[in-house]
């Protein structure tokens, strides 16, 4: 059940990656989350997302949300394997039964 989200553009800069999908998730303002813990009291799709990204991949510092544009602060440099995986978690936000 559900669509998976399209993404339609990412990009890598200076430990920031930036992930342009085909569904807003947020308003305009914008949802930012710096831990698991502060993601897991909020109730929007942007907190539930945030959520599993940091499950994903605990060494991510921040999570923003802002309308379809979704930004992870990382240290260091982002490989193309977390680009992978967390492009993935992204795809699979809406579905009911994710992919196995």
């Amino acid at each position: 059940m559900g669509q998976p989200i399209v993404i339609e553009s990412t990009e890598v800069v200076d430990g920031s990656f930036i992930v342009t999908m085909n569904r807003s998730l947020t308003s305009q303002v914008g949802e930012g989350y710096d831990s698991l813990s502060a993601a897991s009291t909020g109730d929007s799709f942007g907190a539930l997302l945030a959520r599993r990204l940091f499950e994903a991949d605990d060494s991510i510092d921040r999570v923003y949300v802002a309308s379809n544009t979704v930004v992870l602060k990382h240290p260091g440099s982002i490989d193309d394997e977390a680009v992978s995986t967390l492009s993935s978690v992204i795809e699979d936000l809406l579905l009911f039964y994710p992919s196995v």
